[in-house]
């Protein structure tokens, strides 16, 4: 009933599921300032500056570690300082700072990867394989972190990511190892290193054949991620040369999705929809399927290049982080954007996240750039999370007829609460197609249905307050902003009236002819 005249008329009906739909369509690329992460939580050793690494966090890892019946999970740091980092994530603080390279200046830590399945008596932990741009793998200790051993990869092999794996159990007896390393290098290779247990003991300790990987030419150009998808049985890589390769990881052969134009520099897995999501220079994510290889769709809302993308299993959401440190997730089912979180503070000495990492133990978000960043997640333990306010509220309505406060704040995002639970029950945005005036002032009718919006531009809105529709405007020559909106009525009408500075008292009738 747009005019409230106690009549619903086929145009009015019409026009009502016409603009929802609309209005449902463009609040759904909005992300509306979504808020699916907690309030950050104190940082404790992740804030002393001794603990931070002296160059930018090239990656992080997670990596559970098991000692007696007790697992603890801790993130490990690679940087270009030449220095490896381990913190809890559970008590939040700096455990140890190991300096891996062992040249001047540091050569880069590029990857490191946990291996469980690689232990004696002397390691019951498993170790931590670490690669450096000194083109040497180095085994710790998951327990201590002391050095076992260190190995040469050999010439040209300059390893950028890194990720293990174990084999199907369908093809474990026709391997010699089970368990293996996928390692993506600066020429396009993915070289395959088995995990055998003479590794603990040095053999061939430091000689370049000692490893003898089995060789997979998988790209052309440089190799920005591996990882192994045991939803596909894959080994996944993507690389600057504009390709996403599948290797087998038994037979070694290979599979393509060329469907970026640009390079690419991450990707996920999203199990229960059983696709892969990539992106990269482009700026937007490709959906594609990996077992026809053809694009499905594509998720745009990123300004600047996509650097990492993970799936949050438990949430079933997508979250992309883009080199000008914005966070976007969004849902893999509708493919619509849930939330957008810019981080604005000035980091040193690159203003960026040079690394994001899921932890699906702790359901929490980490990023780092010289230290580590935790946003815990909210996910939808609470419905959808809770839209905030970002600039100055303008307006703050009570409902009397359904129990109901709406504020309202200058750049037009209007939330609804429920005055008895205080929980939040609806937000939409009078800015639907961007750049719009300030709002300046907000007003309900005399039925508690409509809800009159006035801005810095002299024009007045009315809206249904409850599902975020624009079912009228009211024109007039106004051009200064809106101070004060009201309703009045004589004997046989009703009307809309507003004034503001200029003075002028604009009166529209109600409902409009």
């Amino acid at each position: 009933d747009a005019n409230d005249d106690g009549r619903l008329s086929w145009a009015e009906f019409s026009a009502y599921v016409l603009q929802e739909s609309m209005h449902m369509a463009s609040n759904s690329t909005s992300g509306l300032n979504i808020s699916l992460f907690l309030d950050r939580l104190p940082d404790d050793g992740y804030t002393d500056p001794a603990a931070f690494h002296k160059d930018v966090i090239y990656n992080v890892r997670a990596a559970s570690v098991k000692v007696g019946s007790e697992v603890y999970i801790k993130y490990i740091t690679c940087g270009r300082d030449g220095s490896f980092r381990v913190w809890s994530a559970q008590t939040r603080r700096h455990i140890v700072t190991v300096q891996d390279s062992t040249r001047t200046p540091a050569a880069w830590i590029t990857c490191c990867v946990a291996l469980p399945d690689l232990k004696n008596h002397k390691h019951v932990a498993g170790v931590l394989a670490v690669f450096s741009l000194e083109r040497m793998m180095t085994l710790y200790d998951m327990k201590t972190f002391t050095r076992i051993h260190r190995f040469e990869l050999g010439q040209g092999v300059f390893p950028l990511c890194c990720d293990a794996f174990s084999h199907s159990e369908s093809v474990r007896g026709q391997v010699t190892s089970a368990h293996q390393i996928a390692v993506g290098d600066a020429q396009g290779r993915v070289h395959l290193y088995s995990q055998k247990l003479s590794l603990l003991h040095g053999d061939g300790g430091g000689k370049r054949g000692a490893l003898q990987p089995a060789v997979v030419t998988a790209h052309s150009e440089s190799v920005t991620q591996v990882t192994y998808i045991a939803g596909i049985d894959r080994i996944v890589s993507c690389s600057s040369d504009t390709t996403v390769c599948l290797t087998h990881p038994f037979k070694h052969t290979t599979r393509y999705f060329r469907g970026h134009e640009k390079a690419v520099l991450a990707f996920a897995f999203v199990e229960p929809n059983k696709y892969v999501a990539s992106g990269g220079v482009e700026r937007e994510i490709i959906l594609w399927n990996p077992y026809t290889l053809r694009r499905i769709t594509s998720l745009k809302g990123h300004l600047h290049c996509i650097q990492s993308i993970a799936f949050n299993s438990r949430d079933a959401h997508i979250i992309s982080l883009a080199t000008d440190k914005e966070v976007i997730v969004w849902d893999p089912k509708s493919f619509e954007m849930l939330s957008r979180v810019r981080n604005t503070p000035q980091y040193w000495p690159e203003n960026i996240f040079s690394s994001m990492l899921w932890d699906h133990h702790n359901t929490r978000l980490v990023l780092a750039n010289t230290r580590l960043h935790v946003w815990p997640y909210r996910g939808e333990l609470s419905g959808m999370g809770e839209v905030q306010h970002k600039s100055r509220v303008v307006a703050s309505l009570v409902n009397a007829l359904f129990d109901c406060l709406v504020t309202i704040d200058r750049d037009g995002l209007v939330l609804v609460w429920d005055t008895i639970n205080g929980h939040q029950i609806n937000a939409f945005s009078c800015d639907e197609r961007g750049g719009a005036a300030e709002v300046t002032t907000a007003k309900f009718d005399r039925s508690w249905r409509r809800l009159f919006v006035g801005d810095a531009k002299g024009r007045v809105k009315v809206y249904n307050w409850h599902n975020g529709v624009c079912i009228n405007e009211l024109l007039s020559d106004a051009k200064g902003e809106v101070r004060e909106i009201d309703n009045a009525c004589s004997r046989t009408r009703r009307f809309t009236l507003a004034t503001g500075w200029d003075s002028i008292l604009y009166v529209w009738k109600d409902p409009p002819e």
